[in-house]
C-alpha cells in the first residue's frame, strides 16, 4: 500500500536542499578558514625572518661600533629595531593562537549546524519512507477501509490481511443442544 503526503515530500525536499545549503556552508567556511590560517601564518614567518635580519645587523653593527667603525647611535638604532621586531613577533604569535582557536570554534558550530540539518533530512526521509505501508505478516488482504485519495491519520487501520492456514474456529454450543449435534 503506497501512501502519499504532498506537504511531507516538500518539507523532505526542503530538508535535503537545507542539508546540502550547509554542506557547502561549511565546506566554504572551512576552506576560508585554512585560508586565512594560512595567510597569518606566513606573515609570522616574514616577520620572524624579519627580526632574524635585525638581529645579525645588530651584532654586526655592535661588532663595528666597538671598532668604532660606525656610530653608537647606529648600533643603538639596530639594537632598537631587533627588540621592536622581537616583541611583534610574541604578539603576532599570540594573535595566531587567537585565531586558530577562533577558527576551531566558528568550524564547531557550523558543523553543529550541518548535523542539525542532516539529522532533519533524515527524519524527513524516515518519515517519508514510512508511507510505503507493509503487512506485518504474509497472508491475504481481505479488508482496505479506506478509499483513493482519503486523508489518513497515522495510527488509523488501513488494511485486514488475514493468514489462511493458521486460522483457528471455535463452536459454541448450549449444553441443551450438544445431545443433538452429533
Amino acid at each position: 500500500l503506497w501512501l502519499s503526503n504532498p506537504e511531507l515530500e516538500q518539507s523532505t525536499q526542503d530538508a535535503i536542499l537545507q542539508l546540502r545549503a550547509a554542506e557547502a556552508q561549511y565546506e566554504d567556511l572551512r576552506v576560508d578558514m585554512e585560508s586565512r590560517l594560512l595567510n597569518e601564518r606566513a606573515g609570522l614567518a616574514a616577520l620572524e625572518s624579519e627580526y632574524k635580519q635585525a638581529q645579525l645587523q645588530a651584532k654586526a653593527n655592535e661588532e663595528l661600533g666597538r671598532e668604532g667603525l660606525i656610530p653608537e647611535i647606529t648600533v643603538q638604532l639596530s639594537r632598537l629595531r631587533a627588540d621592536e621586531l622581537e616583541h611583534r613577533v610574541g604578539l603576532e604569535k599570540e594573535r595566531l593562537a587567537s585565531i586558530e582557536k577562533s577558527v576551531e570554534a566558528r568550524l564547531a558550530s557550523e558543523s553543529a549546524r550541518l548535523e542539525q540539518a542532516r539529522a532533519l533530512a533524515q527524519l524527513r526521509q524516515k518519515q517519508l519512507d514510512a508511507l510505503t505501508v507493509r503487512a506485518g505478516i504474509e497472508g491475504v488482504l481481505q479488508e482496505v477501509p479506506v478509499e483513493v485519495g482519503q486523508r489518513c491519520a497515522p495510527g488509523e487501520n488501513l488494511a485486514r490481511v488475514a493468514q489462511p492456514d493458521k486460522l483457528k474456529a471455535e463452536l459454541r454450543i448450549n449444553e441443551t443442544q450438544a445431545k443433538d449435534i452429533q
